[in-house]
């Protein structure tokens, strides 16, 4: 992870973007499975306000039950969309507007079966309703993913849509693919619409 961390770093500042590393551990705390949570993101606002990118990835955080849980960036994704929601609603000196998420993958975004298996299709537009079903038949990813496979994925990202936001999941191994979802020119990806 810090690997890749440190590879995001050095392309965000070759592209003049003022990257700003934030500690997973020293933002968040976990409860479980199910709650995460933060009071500690004014560094992030200050970031912002002032011209900087912050940069997170999913890493080791302290648990009140266990004392320490992998925190995935998706469940990362969820906290900062529903702070920026509550930022934008009581003081909007970041000037927020539509809150728009787009996840990074190996794969061109979310299929109607295993996308190892020749016939399965590429779902472009899928619905905040539509996810649910989706998340019924999701099996785990091949391999060991401590962050929850697929499926966990697909219950994070219909949590974020559930606050109003956009999802967009794009292959990063693709040139351009993120360049374009992020300005929203027309590419290969799937966009989860909110409720």
């Amino acid at each position: 992870l810090l690997n890749l961390h440190t590879v995001v770093l050095d392309n965000a500042m070759k592209a003049d973007l003022l990257p700003f590393s934030f500690p997973v551990s020293a933002l968040f705390v976990s409860s479980g499975d199910l709650y995460l949570y933060s009071k500690y993101l004014d560094g992030l606002n200050e970031a912002l306000t002032n011209g900087f990118t912050p940069i997170l990835y999913g890493d080791i955080s302290f648990d009140i039950e266990t004392k320490f849980r992998v925190i995935s960036g998706d469940r990362i994704v969820k906290v900062l969309v529903n702070h920026f929601n509550v930022m934008k609603s009581k003081d909007n000196r970041l000037n927020i507007g539509k809150i728009k998420v787009v996840f990074g993958s190996n794969v061109d975004g979310l299929y109607d079966k295993d996308p190892e298996i020749e016939s399965a299709k590429l779902i472009e537009r899928i619905t905040h309703t539509e996810i649910s079903h989706l998340i019924e038949i999701a099996g785990e990813s091949a391999g060991t993913d401590v962050t929850g496979g697929m499926k966990g994925k697909l219950i994070e990202i219909k949590k974020i849509s559930d606050l109003g936001s956009e999802v967009q999941i794009v292959n990063i191994m693709k040139q351009d693919r993120m360049y374009n979802a992020l300005i929203d020119q027309p590419d290969i990806r799937t966009v989860i619409k909110p409720m």
